[in-house]
């Protein structure tokens, strides 16, 4: 796979490019911001749906048995985890997945728990299901970011209802280890919350870290976990809106089903089915050769700003596509740094302070995309920050 290909985005609908305005399409502003990436897919599932479109009917459709083996052999390779093709509860992504274990589990008023700086998409799902957020923020040492299980203990209350994790961690890049995860799972079997864990970027991992699935880490967790997970960020396929809600404890499986019943369906599009089975099925080799790109990419960005823009501290992660950088050097903050960015380096992050309300000083970059971009993304920030100095 030539991850160095240049593929022109603009006017296909992707939010990355085509939501920027037109006079920064035409400044050449580089989109490093929303979490997908600039890479054709594998070939095998580009093949496999240009098969169906030889169909000409796309009426009603039924998710068919490869579609569980593929996810299922893909767990069981890659992770040492196994389940049931009845574990499984379909999803139209992890966040519309956060959603309904939401809905589904707790009530109107209940707290739900989360840990900032954390995916801005947990604190929309709980504020617009009528819950209330409870965040009890991760503490940094060392340049690193724990759980602060002290201060997690002296926050729970008899409303809170449930513990959303992010692991891999967007946007810090961590892999929680075993022991934190234990800790963890503990800490919700004690003041009985569900445990919602967010996967989505298991896949997404380099040397320095190793992904535990959360049911691996001790069987009892399965009474009050439940596992998001979709090939979206893996393959890069998530305009196709798949995901699955993997489900251990039948009567948690129960109450979901009697949610979605009441309130929506559950199920794929056609071309949503085939794209997630032929990616699983064909796309092992391409993934790991993607991996070797991206951690090129983050080893590149991350040594360019040690030895040239020390204003920048990027710590390298261990998971994702995505770098967490503390800009607290360069003296800017929200409006400002976000101008700083798009106007004078013209390069487009997210916000940090969408992770948390803290943050005002950092911003989240992707480097899910040509070599080429990040040196010149790097190259321009460079100029810009000599600006300031």
């Amino acid at each position: 796979m030539n991850f160095d290909e240049s593929i022109d985005r603009f006017e296909t609908g992707a939010i990355k490019w085509d939501f920027m305005r037109e006079e920064e399409k035409e400044n050449e502003v580089i989109p490093m911001w929303i979490a997908d990436m600039d890479f054709s897919i594998p070939e095998g599932a580009l093949e496999a749906v240009k098969k169906r479109l030889e169909h000409p009917i796309f009426g009603y459709t039924m998710t068919p048995e490869s579609y569980y083996e593929a996810l299922i052999n893909w767990y069981k390779k890659r992770f040492d985890f196994e389940f049931t093709k009845e574990d499984v509860i379909l999803t139209p992504g992890v966040v519309p997945g956060i959603n309904t274990m939401i809905q589904a589990l707790t009530e109107p008023g209940d707290e739900v728990m989360i840990t900032t700086p954390v995916y801005h998409q947990f604190q929309g799902s709980i504020e617009r299901t009528g819950r209330e957020v409870l965040d009890v923020p991760l503490i940094k040492e060392d340049e690193e970011y724990f759980m602060d299980f002290e201060a997690m203990e002296k926050a729970v209350t008899s409303k809170t209802k449930m513990f959303i994790l992010c692991h891999p961690h967007n946007p810090i890049g961590k892999i929680w280890t075993k022991e934190e995860l234990r800790t963890l799972g503990e800490f919700c079997k004690k003041h009985d919350l569900y445990l919602v864990s967010d996967e989505i970027h298991a896949d997404i991992e380099y040397a320095d870290g190793k992904h535990t699935v959360i049911y691996n880490v001790d069987d009892s967790f399965k009474d009050f976990t439940i596992l998001l997970q979709a090939p979206n960020k893996t393959f890069n396929i998530a305009g196709e809106k798949t995901g699955n809600a993997i489900i251990l404890d039948e009567k948690i499986r129960e109450k979901v089903h009697e949610y979605l019943e009441v309130y929506g369906g559950t199920g794929f599009t056609i071309l949503g089915t085939i794209f997630q089975q032929a990616c699983y099925e064909t796309g092992e080799e391409w993934l790991e050769e993607l991996l070797v790109y991206l951690e090129d990419n983050i080893d590149y960005v991350v040594n360019f700003f040690d030895e040239n823009i020390p204003e920048i501290k990027i710590q390298k992660p261990e998971a994702t596509y995505l770098l967490w950088a503390d800009c607290s050097g360069l003296g800017l903050e929200g409006e400002e740094l976000m101008e700083f960015f798009s106007q004078k380096a013209k390069v487009l992050p997210n916000a940090g302070e969408t992770f948390g309300k803290d943050y005002k000083d950092h911003v989240r970059l992707n480097i899910g995309t040509t070599k080429e971009n990040c040196k010149k993304a790097c190259d321009q920030i460079l100029a810009a920050v000599k600006e300031l100095r």
